[in-house]
Formats: C-alpha cells, sequence, structure tokens
C-alpha cells in the first residue's frame, strides 16, 4: 500500500529542492505516492525590499508557479512533478558562470531570476503546451497559488517557509522540512524519512531546529557552499 504525502513547493528555494531530491530519492524505495503543491516565497514576503535580489527571485517563484498551475489545470496533477524537476534542474543544477562576481546567495539569486532561459523549450520537451510560458504573467493564477499557500500555513503553522510536507494528506501531520544540505542516498535516506515520519505523527512534536551548517550542495551555490 502506497503512502502519500504532498509536499509544497516554490521552484526558487534550493533547500526545497534539495528536500524534493531526497523524496524522489524514497518514493520508489518506499512507494510513495507524491503530489507537488504550490507555496509562494513572494507571497510569504510581502514586506521585502522590491529592489533587493532575494524580492526579485521570490518574483520568478511566483511567475513560475503560475505556469505550474496553468500545466496543472491543462494537463493534470501528474505534469506537476516531472515540470518541477526540470525547473530544479534549470535552475538550481547549472553553474554560475565565471564572469560573475559571486560573494554571496544574493549574487546567484540575481542570476536564478533569469532561469530557466528557454521557459518554452523546457515545456516542449516534456511534451506539454509550450504556449503555457505565457502564464508567468498571468496574475489570475494568484488566486490559486494564494489559496495553496494559505493551506500550507494552516496545516503547519505561521512563521514557515517552504518545504512543508504532509504525511496523508489532507488530514495527516505537517512539518516545515527537513531542510538539508546535501542529499542522503539508499538506505539512509530511508532512515531520514521514517524518522521525519515518526516525529510528525507524534503530535506533540513541535519543532527541531540547529543553525544552518551549509548551503545546499547543487552546481548554482558551489562558489559560496
Amino acid at each position: 500500500m502506497s503512502t502519500a504525502i504532498e509536499l509544497f513547493f516554490d521552484p526558487v528555494c534550493p533547500f526545497c529542492w534539495m528536500t524534493s531530491r531526497w523524496i524522489e530519492e524514497v518514493r520508489p524505495r518506499l512507494d510513495l505516492a507524491v503530489t507537488y503543491r504550490p507555496i509562494s516565497l513572494r507571497m510569504l514576503n510581502p514586506d521585502e525590499d522590491p529592489d533587493g535580489a532575494m524580492a526579485g527571485v521570490h518574483d520568478r517563484g511566483l511567475e513560475l508557479l503560475r505556469v505550474v498551475v496553468a500545466v496543472a489545470e491543462t494537463h493534470g496533477q501528474g505534469a506537476v512533478g516531472p515540470l518541477y524537476t526540470a525547473l530544479g534542474n534549470a535552475i538550481h543544477e547549472q553553474p554560475v558562470g565565471q564572469d560573475v562576481t559571486v560573494e554571496g546567495f544574493e549574487d546567484v539569486a540575481r542570476v536564478q531570476v533569469d532561469r530557466p532561459a528557454d521557459l518554452p523549450g523546457l515545456l516542449r520537451d516534456l511534451g506539454l503546451d509550450e504556449d503555457l510560458a505565457s502564464a508567468t504573467s498571468d496574475v489570475s493564477r494568484d488566486v490559486a497559488i494564494r489559496a495553496s499557500t494559505e493551506l500550507a500555513l494552516e496545516r503547519a503553522g505561521d512563521d514557515v517557509g517552504t518545504p512543508i510536507i504532509t504525511f496523508g494528506p489532507p488530514d495527516g501531520p505537517s512539518l516545515f522540512g527537513p531542510i538539508l544540505s546535501e542529499l542522503p542516498r539508499g538506505d539512509e535516506a530511508v532512515r531520514l524519512f521514517e524518522a521525519t515520519r515518526t516525529l510528525a505523527e507524534h503530535r506533540p512534536f513541535t519543532e527541531f531546529k540547529r543553525s544552518l551548517r551549509a548551503m545546499p550542495d547543487v552546481a548554482a551555490l558551489a562558489r559560496i557552499r
């Protein structure tokens, strides 16, 4: 019997990307039924400096989530996971050029606002309608994105970000995280999943936390790890 989970994601978040790759590592081993749902960092951070690099990359995340919603409506929810994988590879797994000065994450964010460089081509390669790339500017999609973002917060509480995972949706427990700097593989990945699920299902459990030890191990962040 498969285990259903939902993972709320913003495609520009490298921490969420790492967590999603862990889920994909575990998926076939535990027969997970994974649904990816939007959560917008732009909506979670409305007071950011509009001229700052983080606001820019969060705006890009919202644009891409509009495409995610459009793809789900046109091609079905099953198309969202492969689309997220393609977007994540384009955003996080491509190194920043040596001609770009990189001193911190904001420098990487300034590069990522232009990723993926060819969104229609990315959709076409997935067998999706490439015209859906125009949804980046379709603000009517924000209604669905905001509803999904608010649902994630209802489940996990305020003062969280992405990823949020729900075990046994819609009524099962939800957690923010786990936040990973490196991708666990094989049995290690399964043990971490089982431990996370055990904590989530223990209703009195609220929070584990420690300072960030390293940035995620992705090509785009290699120069600041």
